[in-house]
This record gives C-alpha cells, sequence and structure tokens, in this order.
C-alpha cells in the first residue's frame, strides 16, 4: 500500500503540473483571423491598453518614457497571432476533409518560420499520403538547413505510413 502512494502521488502532480503547463500556454481569444489587416478589427482586449498621464493642469501628458514601445506592442500582439494560427492549424489537423488539408498546406508558403513549421506538423498530424507532394516543394524551397529536415522527416513518416484518403466529407 505504501509503495503504491509513493507511485500514484508523484504520478498525479506530474499529471497536473502538466496539465497546468498546457492551459496556460493556451491562446484565450482568437484576434480576428491571421492576416494583419484583420488585427485593426480585432477585439480590444488583445492590444494593451495605454492611458496618457496627466499633469498638474489635467492635460494628457507626453509619452517621453513610456515604458511600453509601438515596436514592441506590435510584437507582442504579432507573437498573439502566430500562436493563435499555430492552434488553428492544430485544429484543422485534428478533421478529415480536403479544404482543411488544403488550408493546412498552404501555410507551408507562408513567410514566417514559426507557421511552416506549424504547418508541417499539422500535416503529419493529418496523417494523408496527399500532403507528400506539397512538403517536397516547401522542402526544395527551404532554406534552413533544419527546416528542411523537419520537412523531409514528415515525407518520410507519410510516405512510410499506410495512405489515408482525404474526403470531401467528415464520416
Amino acid at each position: 500500500m505504501v509503495m503504491r502512494l509513493k507511485i500514484v502521488i508523484p504520478v498525479i502532480v506530474l499529471g497536473l503540473i502538466v496539465f497546468l503547463i498546457f492551459q496556460s500556454a493556451r491562446p484565450r481569444e482568437s484576434v480576428a483571423g491571421f492576416h494583419p489587416a484583420l488585427a485593426k478589427a480585432a477585439s480590444p482586449r488583445s492590444k494593451p491598453e495605454i492611458s496618457p498621464r496627466r499633469n498638474s493642469a489635467g492635460r494628457a501628458a507626453v509619452f517621453e518614457d513610456s515604458a511600453v514601445a509601438p515596436n514592441e506592442i506590435s510584437e507582442e500582439i504579432r507573437s498573439q497571432q502566430v500562436a493563435d494560427r499555430v492552434a488553428e492549424l492544430m485544429d484543422l489537423a485534428m478533421s478529415d476533409d480536403a479544404s482543411s488539408l488544403d488550408t493546412i498546406l498552404s501555410e507551408l508558403n507562408n513567410s514566417d518560420p514559426r507557421l511552416r513549421e506549424a504547418a508541417v506538423e499539422a500535416a503529419v498530424q493529418f496523417k494523408s499520403s496527399k500532403a507528400v507532394p506539397a512538403l517536397r516543394d516547401a522542402a526544395e524551397r527551404a532554406v534552413d538547413p533544419e527546416e528542411k529536415v523537419r520537412i523531409l522527416k514528415a515525407i518520410e513518416f507519410l510516405s512510410s505510413s499506410a495512405p489515408t484518403e482525404v474526403s470531401g466529407t467528415p464520416p
């Protein structure tokens, strides 16, 4: 009985820690899609609020020593957009229709390496050999050797696994 507790309690604690890590890493809300032009229509919570300080006359003071620089704000928003798009790609990887696979494969051409990597992972999760030609094209275009290796491993995995059919409608 004591031996069981020595094993069960650490396993439960470890599982709780892993659960909390995944919950904290999960994006909280979508930022009006991913396209930068749509970011203007994003919800107000996605942009940090900056209210001007008031001087003694009650007028807005000039932001000479602002704690948040405009580049940092846009980078924070961009990172959130990338995280949201990665989550969308992983959700698409769990579906079983051709349009989802097409959307995933379209991200192989994205200029952001984080999204290209997520697209490769999503294509592997989709488990369709129909992704292999697009992955081959992406491997030929890849400049980064590590990215090229990841894509080639994905091609090898999808080529060696049993071919799956992608239907137009869910089963």
